[in-house]
């Protein structure tokens, strides 16, 4: 016989007690999950009483409040209906006085004074209108908003036309009679080189 077969039963016996610790610990875990779950249980139970208490409290203070605002006798749920009836002063003409003789040809050429004044505002008010005709509004309006994108477009057009005279500058085509003659050169220089290393 092994003592390999022998050590095993150890081997088994020292798991064993981790495992049992371990399992203590899970177990402790779980009660501690399930003391929290039963906590939490009675605490929205008592929530409820908790709420109702407080909404009764803020609506007697919110009863108080607008009470308070309102008038010195709590009108909760209707606006407080003003006692005082607003009324014109009534006049009566036989039982005044009559006015002294010179007031009278006073007032009137006061009233002529101020019908030429307002007469002569609204004529000089439809001349400058030009003639009483009114004003379109949407020309008035759309005039400067008009110029405005005219402008704007003529500002990008100008753009357009420097950035293309620009680009044109830097990338000049060749010309095709300048491509032949720069090759040929290019050549003839390339067969009197051959000719001379020849001689």
């Amino acid at each position: 016989m092994k003592y390999s077969m022998v050590k095993q039963f150890s081997n088994s016996a020292l798991d064993n007690v981790f495992n049992f610790i371990f399992r203590w610990v899970d177990f402790g875990k779980l009660m501690l999950e399930v003391l929290i779950a039963f906590l939490s249980i009675w605490q929205a139970f008592f929530a409820i009483f908790y709420n109702i208490f407080m909404y009764f409290y803020y609506l007697i203070l919110f009863f108080i409040d607008r009470g308070s605002e309102e008038s010195i006798r709590p009108r909760i749920f209707r606006r407080p209906v003003s006692g005082r009836l607003s009324s014109t002063p009534s006049l009566d003409l036989k039982t005044m006085a009559a006015p002294p003789p010179g007031m009278g040809s006073a007032a009137r050429a006061a009233t002529e004074t101020v019908a030429s004044a307002v007469s002569s505002v609204s004529v000089s008010r439809k001349d400058s209108a030009g003639g009483g005709q009114k004003r379109n509004i949407l020309k008035v309006i759309g005039e400067p908003v008009v110029a405005f994108f005219l402008a704007l477009a003529g500002s990008f057009k100008k753009l357009g036309i420097l950035i293309n005279e620009f680009l044109n500058k830097k990338f000049k085509p060749v010309k095709e009679d300048e491509e032949k003659t720069s090759k040929g050169s290019l050549i003839d220089e390339y067969l009197r080189e051959y000719e001379r290393q020849r001689k």
